[in-house]
């Protein structure tokens, strides 16, 4: 059914952001730029003799500070923080080289110069969540919107299912979902597969204990789950155990009603791997629906937009 549609214009709606993962290069880079930085800050202040003679000087960290907080983020910020006040303390506060202080004087300066970093890498990653944030939302919006727009350009009723389809996966694809499918009743009321984006060498197609879930679905209103692990490479029937030379990802399909008004018309079918943490459980996404800056937010969003779009197609093929 994909050919039905320009997979071009699909490609052209946003994604969501990609996740983030812990990456073990971006940790060290972080981490040297950190204590580097502030180490190098450290050596230019001694080499020029500008302590005691500016007594301010120590605000020349909170530059490293500002820039590293807001290019990397709060552990960057942190860790250049508590840097440079235990080498100001051990290079530049007599005595030297040591983390004894004479003048309580100095104990008052230094921790106070530890406090004021450590607030000004604290708001400049509040500042830069907010812009985040913004631009979050803003890309959201471009989403809906490219999606009604591409979808409303189609009169057939398999074309905006298939716009549906396919754009739900392109757009949360970074958040696990690998594949989509719609279920429609048919003139009978038996739900049928209506548009799926996988191939016809590689159906999306549902066993009997899946189908009762759909069904189940329907009747009840309310997303359904089934969580499958990979099958076992090797089974011993004889001793009951199996064995796996890979351990791959738990599949979640999930199935979701397109309701209106207390009336379910159909179901939207989610396979799912690896899905990022405010997306692997329904609990915590009902939880989670209206809390205000949640990131599963707009997926209800989304579902709703998408559910309308569906029953106007589905009205527009019943009047003609």
């Amino acid at each position: 059914m994909q050919d039905t549609i320009d997979l071009r214009n699909v490609e052209r709606i946003p994604s969501l952001e990609q996740r983030n993962i812990f990456s073990w290069p971006r940790f060290l880079i972080e981490s040297f730029l950190a204590i580097g930085g502030a180490l190098a800050v450290t050596g230019l202040i001694s080499l020029f003799h500008l302590y005691p003679q500016i007594p301010n000087i120590s605000l020349v960290y909170l530059l490293l500070i500002l820039l590293l907080a807001s290019t990397f983020g709060r552990y960057a910020a942190v860790l250049a923080s508590i840097t440079s006040f235990l080498a100001f303390d051990y290079f530049l506060v007599p005595p030297l080289y040591t983390f004894t202080i004479a003048r309580w004087e100095e104990w008052i300066a230094l921790f106070v110069f530890l406090v004021t970093a450590l607030l000004t890498s604290q708001l400049t990653e509040v500042m830069r969540q907010r812009t985040a944030q913004a631009r979050r939302q803003e890309r959201e919006t471009r989403i809906l919107y490219e999606l009604l727009r591409y979808a409303n350009t189609h009169e057939r009723l398999e074309e905006p299912l298939n716009v549906v389809v396919f754009s739900t996966v392109h757009v949360f694809e970074p958040w696990g979902v690998g594949a989509c499918a719609i279920l429609l009743p048919d003139e009978q009321g038996t739900l049928s597969m209506m548009a799926d984006t996988l191939s016809s060498h590689e159906p999306f197609t549902l066993s009997s204990d899946e189908l009762v879930l759909v069904n189940t679905t329907m009747t009840q209103g309310h997303i359904q789950e089934k969580r499958s692990a990979p099958p076992p490479d090797i089974r011993d029937s004889e001793h009951h155990v199996n064995y796996y030379t890979n351990i791959g990802p738990v599949t979640i399909l999930r199935f979701i009603p397109l309701q209106t008004d207390q009336h379910v018309f159909g179901v939207l079918c989610l396979r799912i791997q690896h899905p990022v943490s405010w997306f692997a459980d329904v609990e915590h996404m009902e939880k989670d629906r209206s809390r205000p800056g949640s990131r599963v937010s707009f997926f209800w969003t989304y579902l709703e937009q998408v559910t309308s779009l569906i029953e106007r197609a589905l009205l527009r093929s019943a009047a003609a």
